[in-house]
């Protein structure tokens, strides 16, 4: 079987480039009227299917020391986009669902989570009460009542900071005394 094979033109390269980061490989295919094959064959030609960039929710877990469940619920945090792989698993691998993920991002927001803590563990580390910690936060407008959220420890020290400058002006002391 002899098929007519036709030359890619610079506008379909456009569209492929468009469609790949945000399309499924089997849409973009059957959008273009093209194999799943040679799309694939022509955006990894273009330079999009750049593998070292990209990495699954495993790899990341791995990579950074975390379980995966922990993992996503940090790139959610971080509001990191985490898409499906443009992978189809052959007939001998067991079904599961690819994920790929922007390294770099994922790593940052693995490393920027961990340079925050919630107001309990803040208010532990500097021997604080966490209902003390909380209401200088809320006096400080810097307090968000979501289960487990994070701050920086830089808010956490500006709030704790406004609440000893107002103290100081009213003439008391940490404990209410004069």
């Amino acid at each position: 079987m002899n098929r007519a094979r036709h030359r890619w033109t610079s506008e379909e390269d456009q569209t492929l480039a468009f469609l790949w980061d945000n399309q499924h490989l089997r849409v973009i295919a059957r959008r273009m009227g093209r194999s799943q094959l040679a799309v694939h064959a022509r955006a990894t030609r273009l330079g999009l299917c750049k593998r070292a960039c990209w990495a699954s929710l495993q790899e990341v877990a791995d990579e950074s020391g975390f379980d995966r469940e922990r993992v996503q619920r940090i790139l959610r945090w971080r509001r990191v986009v985490v898409r499906k792989a443009n992978v189809r698993p052959r007939k001998s691998q067991p079904k599961t669902r690819h994920t790929r993920i922007d390294r770099d991002a994922a790593l940052g927001a693995v490393e920027a989570w961990c340079q925050t803590e919630t107001v309990r563990m803040a208010a532990d580390s500097r021997g604080k009460s966490y209902a003390w910690l909380k209401r200088r936060l809320l006096q400080a407008d810097a307090f968000v009542p979501a289960f487990g959220h994070r701050y920086r420890p830089e808010e956490i020290e500006r709030a704790i900071a406004s609440y000893r400058k107002r103290s100081d002006r009213v003439g008391r002391n940490q404990y209410g005394g004069r």
